[in-house]
């Protein structure tokens, strides 16, 4: 009865719940409710109860209830609980300032949170090029490399929730250059296709001696994949990479350049065939479950199938099973599979 279905409430609130459940033996049998959420677990029990202790996100609500002859049922609702996500800004160094080489660089934030109040002593700074680079609400160094950063203070609040802010700096030294020439930026290619990288690399410094034999190349899935100006490969995994070539000059300056690809594999298909959607049965009937898996790669893998019931679990496995052992009551079934490439 209570709260309505798709209701949204802050975090804290102090949510009523209510629910009826009669049976034609027992009749009324509401004080047997048990309420569980999705996020939560168990929340309460009874006809009607209220709490505060919800966390933060979308809950199924299920009010389920067991009659005297183990005949069971529920019912589900969604609601949502909101929680206010932190709040970072950078208030120094400016966005687009510039520093010469080994600079001490003052770093300044404010994080504040609607439940926690100030967290700038959690805050985490990260540059694009050095990784991390301190923390808390104020702090300098004289550790950045030559380049431009992209300098990035993080907050996550109690509840796990993160927010960011990002500002790009210049630390001037002429640090090398290195410039992908292949694979172009965008590019696709099928799982287990030879791909080409490619890229130069020189530094002022260094009298534009030619630096393409150190680049390092990385995948931002797969790690290193190689080194040198060119080379091939066709092991990169399956999915989105950001493709990286580094390299260091004699100063210790690094330099990187990055593409994006993708390596598209084919998810598996599956399908239930039997029992029809739909389909009603008197309890203790020997229900047969038929499905249909394939996977481009790994062809017919039905007989890695999981069968799950909203109401009993799990229910069997493989390719086909039958079970007379389902309560009474509306089944949800799934049939779920993974393929080799996860």
């Amino acid at each position: 009865n209570a709260p309505a279905n798709g209701s949204s409430f802050a975090l804290g609130d102090n949510i009523s719940f209510d629910a009826d459940a009669t049976d034609a033996e027992d009749g009324n049998i509401a004080d047997d409710i048990d309420w569980t959420s999705s996020i939560n677990g168990d929340i309460g029990s009874g006809a009607s109860f209220s709490t505060t202790g919800l966390s933060g996100g979308t809950h199924t609500i299920t009010a389920s209830v067991t009659d005297s002859g183990g005949n069971s049922n529920s019912d589900s609702i969604s609601i949502t609980v909101t929680d206010n996500a932190p709040t970072v800004t950078i208030n120094s160094p400016a966005d687009g300032s510039s520093f010469a080489f080994g600079d001490n660089i003052s770093f300044d934030a404010d994080a504040t949170d609607a439940e926690d109040g100030n967290i700038a002593g959690d805050i985490s700074w990260t540059s694009s090029s050095n990784g991390g680079i301190g923390s808390g609400g104020s702090f300098s160094t004289t550790g950045l490399s030559g380049g431009t950063h992209t300098i990035t203070a993080s907050v996550t609040d109690s509840d796990g929730n993160p927010d960011s802010d990002s500002i790009s700096i210049t630390v001037t030294n002429n640090a090398p250059t290195v410039t992908i020439n292949s694979p172009a930026d965008g590019s696709s290619f099928a799982l287990g296709e030879s791909i080409s990288f490619d890229a130069d690399a020189t530094d002022a410094e260094d009298n534009n001696n030619p630096l393409t034999n150190s680049i390092s190349w990385s995948s931002s899935r797969d790690g290193n994949i190689g080194s040198g100006g060119s080379f091939n490969t066709s092991s990169l995994s399956a999915g989105n990479h950001t493709i990286t070539a580094s390299v260091t000059d004699s100063d210790d300056n690094t330099s990187t350049d990055s593409v994006s690809i993708t390596v598209t594999n084919n998810a598996p298909n599956l399908n239930i065939s039997q029992p029809s959607n739909g389909a009603s049965f008197p309890l203790g009937a020997n229900i047969s479950f038929q499905p249909t898996a394939t996977e481009a790669e790994d062809g017919n893998i039905a007989g890695d199938i999981t069968w799950t019931s909203s109401i009993d679990g799990n229910i069997g496995s493989g390719g086909s099973f039958s079970t007379t052992g389902l309560s009474g009551g509306n089944h949800t079934i799934t049939a779920s599979v993974t393929d080799s490439d996860g």
